[in-house]
């Protein structure tokens, strides 16, 4: 399923699925990558880049659908996510960070978007095994102009609110 290769002490796994690569990237050592590996396996997430100052996480089933994108769009999804783990600004194109609240209870997360290609990712952010972490939940891998296909939007949300509920208490 995936091959690992180091070089400088950055260690890159290549995940084969379909014909398709997905490129993570990783600083520091190899037992750095297996820690985060497991760490994130209690959450059904997987690390896809992280740096010093945020990382961002997967769920499973929201992969799922990302490595079906065509590779063109899935490595700027990808290029995307990891400027905004160094804090860099991005342009209303790149990441929404507004497309609604996720409520029920005492849950209360605000729903955000990186964006390529007409395609969206979804997701929150919240602190997570010691780091700022945006969790990806969902995929819309529509292409279209401006709007989001409420559907999956809401569909989005009822996972924030399922992932919340689940793990909500852990590392805030």
């Amino acid at each position: 399923m995936g091959s690992e290769t180091a070089s400088a002490g950055i260690y890159v796994t290549i995940l084969h699925t379909k014909g398709l690569q997905c490129v993570k990237s990783f600083l520091n050592s190899s037992s750095r990558m297996d820690d985060e590996e497991k760490d994130f396996r209690q959450f059904e997430c997987r690390p896809i880049c992280a740096e010093a100052l945020a990382r961002v996480i997967m769920r499973d089933e929201a992969f799922k659908a990302f490595v079906d994108l065509e590779e063109r769009p899935r490595a700027r999804l990808v290029r995307v996510m990891q400027l905004w783990s160094k804090g860099m600004a991005l342009t209303p194109e790149q990441f929404n960070g507004n497309e609604g609240r996720c409520q029920r209870g005492s849950i209360n997360r605000l729903l955000q978007a990186f964006k390529t290609h007409g395609i969206r990712i979804y997701g929150f952010t919240r602190r997570l095994v010691g780091k700022k972490t945006f969790v990806i939940v969902d995929v819309d891998p529509a292409k279209k102009q401006k709007r989001a296909d409420q559907g999956i939007l809401n569909r989005a949300k009822d996972r924030v609110i399922y992932f919340e509920a689940k793990y909500g208490g852990q590392d805030e």
